[in-house]
């Protein structure tokens, strides 16, 4: 059986906390400090991963 609300206080679904557009806006921020983490990192494989094999000889040789 559902509880009776007896005060408008009662009947408020919100609680006293951080709002949630705080979380959300401090949560992208840190997905875009990682981001740029990441960037920086990884900055120095600019051929997309793909580093030919120099032991393997090509046909025209």
């Amino acid at each position: 059986m559902p509880r009776t609300v007896k005060s408008e206080v009662e009947a408020k679904q919100g609680r006293k906390g951080i709002p949630v557009l705080n979380v959300l806006l401090i949560a992208i921020g840190l997905a875009f400090i990682v981001w740029f983490g990441m960037e920086l990192f990884f900055s120095d494989t600019q051929s997309g991963g793909m580093v030919p094999n120099e032991n393997v000889q090509s046909e025209t040789q």
